[in-house]
């Protein structure tokens, strides 16, 4: 489905900015407790069901701007394993690879414009990573997200898991 822009955002969208773009918003929590991590997979994607705009893609066809929505899409959650690491160490590799991530372009032609990678300090510590275009989020939008991650996570789970924001990049 394709859906030919109207919005100011995607209006002034220039052909070079749909294939590179570098305009994205990094936030990390922490997850204290036991975690399941397929279930908190299926949250993300639940979400990415949920909204249209986590399945949007944007594109120039014959000089008209537009969006494709997706009618499905499904992430991937990559785990990354830093139980070995002293806490000094885990600290800085969060912080290098937030700061790689959010550096990473998203090209606005290709889906999903959005990632999440999980990473584990120790049995009961993760750290989920996730990074997004801004034109399919904002801050405020960021917050929502967990909190309907946090919501759906808990509806699934028997086990509780406390999901505290720790730094934007």
């Amino acid at each position: 489905m394709i859906d030919y822009c109207t919005t100011h955002d995607t209006a002034e969208l220039t052909e070079k900015q749909l294939s590179y773009c570098l305009h994205n918003i990094s936030t990390t929590f922490r997850l204290v407790g036991l975690l399941n991590v397929e279930i908190l997979k299926q949250s993300l994607n639940e979400i990415v069901q949920r909204h249209e705009t986590l399945r949007t893609t944007f594109t120039i066809i014959d000089e008209l701007k537009g969006t494709i929505t997706a009618p499905y899409l499904s992430l991937t959650l990559p785990v990354v394993d830093w139980r070995q690491l002293s806490q000094e160490e885990q600290l800085i590799e969060v912080l290098l690879l937030a700061t790689e991530e959010v550096q990473q372009p998203f090209y606005l032609i290709n889906k999903p414009l959005l990632r999440a990678t999980l990473l584990q300090i120790d049995e009961q510590e993760h750290v989920l990573l996730i990074v997004m275009h801004h034109i399919i989020n904002s801050n405020w939008s960021t917050e929502e997200f967990i909190k309907e991650i946090a919501t759906l996570y808990e509806a699934s789970s028997i086990k509780s898991l406390s999901f505290t924001h720790i730094f934007s990049v």
